[in-house]
């Protein structure tokens, strides 16, 4: 007996292969950072602070999307990352800010 996936099977599949890419890419980019901070000249608790606070940043985006898929409807959805997408471009441009500060 053949046993037909329905196609909300396959949709789950490829959003829990999506889910693993936007994890991949956070740890990747988090892993970065890391290794920029453990290059920098500073005492070891700066270090391992701000290590952990990178960590936990990409923890967070993962935490999010995970709560977001969790929306009832596509809309829903829609409207949650759109509005996340607005909260860290604004996080983006406070980032910008302080660069310009320094230079």
């Amino acid at each position: 007996m053949t046993i037909k996936k329905s196609s909300s099977d396959s949709g789950s599949k490829k959003t829990g292969a999506d889910h693993e890419r936007t994890w991949l890419k956070a740890v990747d980019a988090a892993r970065a950072i890391s290794k920029l901070i453990r290059s920098m000249k500073m005492n070891p608790e700066q270090k391992i602070t701000l290590d952990d606070g990178i960590s936990n940043l990409a923890k967070e985006v993962e935490s999010m999307m995970d709560r977001i898929d969790m929306a009832s409807t596509t809309t829903d959805k829609k409207k949650l990352l759109a509005a996340y997408k607005k909260f860290l471009e604004l996080s983006i441009e406070v980032v910008d800010q302080r660069l310009k500060e320094i230079d």
